[in-house]
């Protein structure tokens, strides 16, 4: 029999780590200083009555924390709503540059060419919509890696870091100068 595999922390990536371990048939011990898991995000009494935790109101990006729930044997859906609560699409967010211009940028690209289009005009919107049809084949191959799907081999990453964006390596500077627009490269900046 092997040793266990020592996690240290109990907060989200400790647990993600441990469950992501016991799936693969590894024997686990998990170690966190508190007497609580959950790390940052425990929750705990304000005042007498009053139970409040640091979780974030929005989760920007689900499939993770659905894997980890899945992994646990418990649907996160299923977790939430036994607690009252309901996993639903956010509100667009409105980025505020440096100038003091906003822009509600919506999560579809048929709404965000259209957002684009009627604030910046239409040929830095399709500007826009170019550059995330050539950033939807990277996507498809990066999701793969440990966000939607385990990651087992090092040979994923390696053939990955062969794909490219535009014939060559490009960082996300090269991206945000690539769309040759100040407020889009901000937020091609941001989201990195």
């Amino acid at each position: 029999m092997r040793d266990p595999v020592v996690v240290i922390g109990g907060g989200l990536a400790g647990l993600a780590a441990a469950a992501r371990l016991a799936k693969v048939g590894h024997q686990v011990e998990l170690y966190e200083r508190s007497d609580r898991l959950g790390g940052t995000w425990t929750p705990y009494q304000l005042i007498s009555d009053v139970t409040v935790d640091d979780a974030p109101s929005i989760i920007g990006f689900p499939a993770p924390w659905r894997d980890l729930f899945r992994k646990s044997g418990r649907p996160l859906e299923a977790e939430l709503a036994r607690m009252g609560y309901a996993l639903e699409p956010a509100q667009p967010a409105t980025m505020i540059f440096a100038d003091g211009a906003e822009l509600t940028l919506p999560t579809d690209r048929g709404g965000q060419y259209a957002t684009v289009a009627a604030a910046y005009g239409k040929s830095v919107a399709e500007r826009w919509r170019d550059l995330l049809d050539r950033l939807d084949d990277v996507w498809q191959t990066l999701r793969g890696l440990g966000l939607e799907a385990e990651l087992s081999s090092s040979r994923q990453l390696n053939r990955t870091a062969r794909r490219s964006l535009f014939g060559h390596r490009a960082t996300v500077a090269d991206l945000a100068t690539s769309i040759d627009h100040d407020h889009l490269g901000a937020v091609i900046r941001n989201v990195a």
